[in-house]
């Protein structure tokens, strides 16, 4: 009997016999001819940014911010503003100011103009609430 090493030696041989004959019958089929690279004939097309339809209203460290067409404006002073909401025909915006105080409501324009303040809330003590039919808000 054939002893396991000389079985192994000999498969190790012939595993790389082949593996070079192999190597060196496919690195003669490529083409030898080299093709210039081509310029390009027009220019790259550059990525899309995300584009989304109509306004986002956000409020961060006091002020109000809109994001419209990729780009932030800043609607109001850093003064306590927080919580934007726009009306539901899209006219104006709704929104809270608040200090150590108190924290009123108010009626803005869209580009954070100050309409009107709708509630009024004594130093100390909030006296907001809503009137029974949910209709409107009484300071």
């Amino acid at each position: 009997m054939v002893s396991r090493f000389v079985l192994a030696a000999a498969l190790a041989v012939v595993m790389f016999v082949c593996g070079t004959s192999a190597y060196l019958y496919l690195g003669s089929k490529q083409s030898k001819a080299a093709v210039p690279a081509q310029k390009p004939t027009a220019a790259t097309p550059r990525a899309q940014a995300l584009s989304l339809p109509g306004t986002l209203y956000l409020a961060q460290s006091g002020a109000l911010y809109s994001l419209s067409a990729g780009r932030f404006h800043q609607l109001t002073p850093e003064a306590g503003w927080t919580m934007p909401a726009l009306y539901p025909d899209g006219s104006k915006l709704v929104a809270v100011k608040a200090t150590r105080s108190y924290s009123d409501v108010y009626v803005l324009n869209r580009f954070g103009t100050v309409q009107r303040q709708v509630t009024t809330t004594r130093r100390g003590r909030d006296s907001t609430s809503a009137t029974t039919t949910g209709r409107s808000i009484r300071g």
